[in-house]
């Protein structure tokens, strides 16, 4: 994850928002500080004590007011974010930043709380214009690959300038008479960011045809258009807004509840660094887990997690100790859910309106950080709740966003479920998963060696897939659960004819729609090991879809207990825990309409013939009349250039990777 940092721009990046994050906090925070002890009856903290929207408002009149530019200008700044440079967006911002610290130096030197209050409207202008370029110039700098890992670098480093602002606001409320000098500080550290912002090589802009109207209202509507209807990104936009709304509770509340001990400024401020911790140790936590991939599936988790810790807490409200390890545990939750959520809503939109959804993101994200200051407003002033109660309040928001999670995207969990025990229980080695599509549909044909084949594909897969499962299956209580959730399609050889053209169909749409669909070809599990002939399925989904094919090897899973080595399945003793499994992917064959061109496929299938002994199924005789059916004998054709292909792909794996221990070697599945 470090390494990316070596790259260049983005490295200069990271060093950019690392520093804006920290003087966004530490500024922010010292205000917050100061207010929450002059309504406290600290005498050192009341230099605010003849300001009424001190006394009035309290501490959610600057959350409320850094969010407002983030509502309103956010759709406008988000539509710039496509039609200009992100770079030259971003160095814009960080010299904004510079001339904003000035000002606040100023109305520090002055004590002037309402001079306080502009420069926390305009840090929020200034981070507007900062966010939508900011969370959409990741992916153009480190690749769809390097999205999870970017982006927890970000979370982690993120976190820790928060921590290190929270940190330092707390000892600059401690200055007394001489708050100014934080302000220097503050103005010398946007001018390291502004020189981190000119390391960044400039980027070209991805639509610089972009029609862009100062109506936001205009604006929000396009940016919701930009979403397409994807129902994962709209749902990946709502939770992280609700999410934001409920953590700005949280980070407010922190203050409150240090108060509600009679814990100095400074010690409340390192009560941030318990959460901020958590979050760090949650985001690498989030991307050891993905990988090369964005698992949706830890969203529910974190915020069970963070569930979780606010009921903890109430067993001893008064006990500082357990507050920050719930406060911790919350961090945690935080990291967990923020990677991937932030991961969908970059990856998922088209590049072009990549900056449009991200500002549409960051506006919805600060209206929930709006939100925020008018919930603290009335469970801390109207209802005039206890610090220990609101945490339980917030926690069950939390838990009602974990359980709406799992119900209307309980896929994404079933996913790393999956992930975490396939590679519990194997040690899965990808090879050139490269070949697989990253955006738009793709048929992923696949040999077909035990019951777990569809749970190792799905785990080396980076994106999600969509597989054509045996009928009978979804009867069975669990499995049937499950399959629904990945949105299996089912399909049996008992079905007819309409129906199994209908599930052919149904498979069909899904690639069309952008989806991958994995078809195990040859139609039942092998029962020898070796590789058997391919039904005619395959063909009518190709035709249908029109997208590439790309073949799937799955090797060393003979002899597992999940295969029929020995002659049964399941009811066998593993001979190897952690046992190593290869999945191989082939180059992709081009759509079906394509002129069929001689492949390596058919002189690799000549060069590695079946198993001795062993004969070629009826089927695979009759392939002619299986072609006739689809229309073309070019679909047979290709079929026999995906068995020689995957062969070819299955015996590369054979000779290239690391061997087996001695005792533990496994029969080839290849057939050659």
């Amino acid at each position: 994850m470090l390494s990316l940092l070596k790259k260049r721009s983005f490295g200069a990046f990271t060093l950019a928002q690392f520093l804006g994050a920290f003087n966004d906090n530490a500024f922010k925070g010292l205000i917050i500080l100061l207010v929450t002890y002059m309504k406290a009856g600290d005498d050192a903290s009341a230099i605010f004590a003849d300001s009424y929207w001190a006394n009035q408002a309290g501490t959610a009149l600057p959350a409320a007011l850094f969010a407002l530019p983030f509502i309103v200008l956010g759709p406008i700044t988000g539509s710039l974010a496509d039609k200009l440079s992100k770079t030259t967006v971003i160095r814009f911002a960080k010299l904004m930043e510079l001339v904003v610290m000035a000002g606040g130096t100023v109305a520090l030197a002055m004590r002037s709380y309402d001079g306080l209050l502009l420069v926390t409207l305009m840090m929020g202008v200034q981070s507007a214009i900062f966010g939508p370029s900011k969370y959409g110039v990741i992916k153009e700098l480190v690749g769809a690959k390097d999205l999870s890992r970017a982006n927890a670098l970000i979370q982690a480093s993120t976190m820790v300038a928060i921590l290190a602002g929270m940190v330092i606001s707390g000892y600059a409320a401690d200055l007394e008479s001489a708050y100014w000098t934080a302000g220097l500080f503050y103005m010398l550290i946007a001018l390291v960011g502004w020189f981190a912002a000119l390391a960044m090589a400039p980027l070209p802009a991805i639509s610089p045809d972009r029609k862009v109207t100062l109506n936001p209202v205009n604006e929000f509507i396009h940016h919701w258009k930009a979403t397409q209807g994807r129902r994962e990104l709209v749902l990946a936009i709502c939770a992280s807004a609700w999410f934001y709304m409920l953590a700005a509770v949280f980070m407010l509340g922190i203050n409150e509840y240090g108060a509600w001990l009679d814990l100095k400024p400074s010690v409340t401020a390192w009560l941030n660094a318990y959460t901020i911790v958590g979050i760090v140790v949650g985001a690498v936590l989030a991307s050891q887990i993905s990988g090369d991939r964005v698992e949706g599936g830890l969203i529910p988790v974190g915020l069970g997690l963070m569930a979780i810790a606010t009921l903890i807490l109430q067993v001893d409200p008064d006990s500082a100790r357990l507050l920050r390890g719930a406060l911790f545990v919350i961090g945690v939750g935080s990291g967990l859910f923020t990677v991937p959520i932030r991961s969908l809503i970059q990856g998922l939109p088209a590049q072009e309106h990549r900056g449009s959804v991200q500002g549409l993101a960051e506006t919805m994200d600060f209206i929930g950080i709006g939100l925020a200051g008018g919930l603290t407003y009335l469970l801390a002033e109207a209802l005039d709740l206890s610090p220990p109660i609101q945490f339980l309040v917030g926690g069950a928001l939390v838990a009602f966003a974990a359980v709406v999670s799992v119900i209307v995207a309980g896929e994404y969990l079933v996913r790393v479920v999956l992930l975490v025990l396939s590679h519990t229980v194997y040690r899965l080695r990808s090879h050139h998963l490269s070949r697989v599509p990253e955006e738009g549909g793709a048929l992923l044909v696949a040999n077909h060696v035990s019951f777990a084949d569809a749970v190792l594909v799905a785990a080396a897969v980076r994106r999600p897939v969509r597989f054509l499962m045996h009928r009978d299956l979804f009867a069975l209580p669990l499995v049937g659960w499950f399959a629904q959730r990945m949105g299996a399609i089912p399909v049996s050889s008992s079905d007819t004819k309409e129906g199994k053209r209908a599930s052919l169909a149904l498979a069909a749409e899904a690639i069309r729609e952008g989806s991958l669909v994995c078809i195990f070809a040859e139609g039942a599990i092998t029962r020898t090991g070796s590789l058997l002939g391919f039904a005619s399925g395959l063909e009518r989904i190709a035709a249908d879809a029109k997208a590439p094919i790309v073949p799937v090897a799955l090797d060393r899973v003979w002899g597992s207990i999940w295969s029929f080595a020995g002659g049964k399945a399941l009811w066998k003793m593993p001979r190897l825990w952690r046992r190593p499994i290869d999945i191989g992917f082939a180059d992709r064959l081009a759509g079906p309409r394509a002129r069929v061109a001689p492949t390596p496929g058919r002189h690799v299938e000549r060069r590695h013939p079946a198993a001795p002994g062993t004969r070629e199924p009826a089927r695979e005789r009759r392939a002619d009349v299986g072609a006739a059916n689809c229309g073309s004998r070019q679909l047979h054709a290709r079929r026999r250039d995906l068995e020689g292909l995957l062969r070819a792909c299955r015996c590369a794996l054979r000779d290239h990777v690391t061997p087996l221990p001695e005792g533990a070697r496994t029969r080839s599945t290849c057939g050659c």
